[in-house]
């Protein structure tokens, strides 16, 4: 658990990839739901189904040469897919 200390809010983040399923039990990260502030779960799928959470941005990134990458970006919550394209229009090069 990294807790990153902001401003407005706190970050927790969390990276679950090298952990076993006891390791990732003992974290709690049920418990930061309730928190305020932005989680963030790297390999969340190994603790949770997207249709646990009301709302999420997820982020998959996937390899498209030795060194390029591909990013894509996808929501549950219309509010952030707009965010999602508004974001994508103003930064994204072809």
């Amino acid at each position: 658990l990294y807790i990153y200390r902001g401003g407005k809010f706190d970050i927790y983040h969390f990276d679950l990839y090298r952990l076993t399923k006891e390791g990732i039990s003992d974290l709690f990260v049920e418990g930061y739901f309730d928190k305020e502030g932005i989680i963030v779960v790297e390999w969340a799928e190994k603790l949770f189904s997207l249709d646990y959470f009301s709302c999420y941005l997820r982020v998959d990134f996937s390899f498209t040469g030795e060194t390029e990458r591909v990013i894509t970006f996808s929501s549950n919550d219309k509010r952030i897919e707009n965010l999602i394209i508004e974001v994508s229009n103003e930064y994204i090069r072809d």
